[in-house]
């Protein structure tokens, strides 16, 4: 009898025992078309892309005419045949703004740069995937006092953007159609750290001349196509990463002195690539310390006390 509740004992013991290390042991797999994911799934599933270019273009019009729904409608074209050619570009808004509320029919009126950063903050959101850039494209008059009608003046402007920049991490080509585009344009070197680094300006025109209507469109389509073709003029080494220095060469191309109106900090960064190892797409938690936000090629490495 004592046997047998020793032999049953211990066989209870081994049941319980192999149950609790197969529980740990235990991966479940689970089968899901992408249909069944919600988005906060889809977030995770779709936004690693170690060989891609990925665009998006938000086109903010201050002046009401139609030469600036034109060149609006050129951007979306080239966007349009681009895209239908295998590059991943895609416009998110086709906007008409104003700060004196003098325009009829705007979809937003704002009467401080603060609300126009928070505007265009919140635009900078849609359909966002990590390492793209954003080509914020304004059209609209400007002089040569540095005025931007219906905006203020273009340093106003710069600072809004690029905190709204800063505020989503986002790298940005504010692409700046007016006349006198480059007039009373401040340095991008006076700009924040967390700015200077991601927000980048690509002019129209020098500081004493004018721009003209029906030009940019082109531009944008040559661009564009030779990145959805991986052509070598855009991309000479062809890594799928565009650096400030490839861009302006490229555009010179174009038009001479067409990339002398790029102005980034630092002409080595890409302005167009999402080129990010999945070594540093792995979070860096900070243990021993206070938690920091580290930039994106951070290599973390012992340092002695």
């Amino acid at each position: 009898m004592k046997n047998i509740f020793i032999f049953t004992t211990l066989t209870l013991m081994f049941i319980f025992t192999l149950s609790f290390f197969t529980k740990i042991n235990h991966v479940e797999i689970i089968n899901k078309n992408i249909s069944e994911y919600d988005e906060r799934d889809l977030n995770y599933l779709c936004t690693i892309k170690n060989d891609s270019i990925n665009i998006r273009i938000l086109i903010l019009k201050h002046s009401r005419e139609k030469i600036a729904d034109d060149d609006a409608k050129l951007a979306i074209e080239a966007v349009k045949k681009a895209s239908g050619n295998g590059l991943d570009i895609k416009d998110v808004g086709n906007h008409f703004i104003d700060k004196t509320q003098k325009l009829k029919m705007v979809v937003w009126e704002y009467d401080n740069t603060e609300s126009l950063k928070d505007f265009v903050s919140k635009q900078m959101k849609i359909n966002a995937i990590q390492g793209d850039t954003l080509i914020l494209f304004t059209i609209g008059h400007g002089r040569d006092d540095g005025e931007l009608h219906n905006l203020g003046q273009r340093s106003e402007v710069m600072k809004a953007l690029a905190e709204a920049s800063a505020e989503n991490k986002q790298k940005v080509l504010w692409w700046q159609l007016s006349c006198y585009a480059a007039a009373k344009l401040p340095s991008i070197s006076t700009l924040t750290e967390d700015q200077k680094y991601i927000f980048n300006i690509l002019a129209t025109s020098p500081a004493n001349k004018p721009s003209y209507t029906n030009v940019e469109g082109p531009i944008m389509e040559s661009l564009f196509m030779s990145l959805a073709e991986k052509n070598k003029k855009i991309d000479p080494d062809q890594n799928n990463e565009i650096t400030g220095n490839e861009f302006k060469k490229f555009l010179n191309t174009i038009k001479p002195g067409r990339g002398d109106l790029y102005f980034s900090t630092d002409n080595e960064l890409p302005i167009f690539g999402n080129v990010v190892s999945l070594a540093n797409q792995i979070p860096i938690i900070d243990r021993n310390g206070k938690q920091k936000d580290f930039p994106k090629d951070y290599i973390p490495s012992p340092k002695d006390k």
